[in-house]
């Protein structure tokens, strides 16, 4: 068996469109596919999943983040049961990111340099979603 990818995949309570404007304005996603429940004729939940969406890609440079929001009664509990690791390659990107991720979050680890040389920083956003940063040494922070 091989393993061509892994896709995180996040889930909310009813904001996942939210999070898909909030993720694709950080990570400059040009078109998200989504999919609401109402565009799947005949399924289980009743109208008032018709807003929610079902299923959402938000394709990240070569990767791809997958989303929904959960059916209505369903519980979902936030922010500890998995985390995104973004392995990025731009110091200033790197920063941009984790910046945009901690407005209305909150950081558990400042971006800093690890002592496998990257600069690594973790912060829980404003949905609860637990996020790692690794990027490039940063050569002025190390000397």
């Amino acid at each position: 068996m091989t393993i061509n990818r892994i896709f995180p995949y996040l889930n909310f309570d009813g904001n996942a469109a939210e999070a898909i404007a909030f993720y694709g304005d950080i990570f400059r996603v040009q078109k998200p596919e989504v999919t609401r429940f109402a565009d799947m004729k005949d399924h289980p939940f009743g109208p008032e999943a018709n807003d929610r969406v079902m299923h959402a890609c938000l394709t990240i440079g070569k990767a791809t983040l997958m989303l929904s929001d959960v059916p209505p009664g369903m519980k979902l509990q936030r922010g500890t049961t998995s985390n995104v690791m973004v392995d990025l390659d731009d110091l200033e990107e790197t920063k941009r990111i984790f910046a945009a991720l901690a407005k209305g979050g909150e950081v558990s680890m400042d971006l800093h340099q690890s002592f496998w040389g990257a600069t690594f920083g973790m912060v829980v956003d404003r949905f609860g979603v637990s996020w790692m940063l690794s990027g490039p040494k940063d050569e002025a922070a190390a000397s």
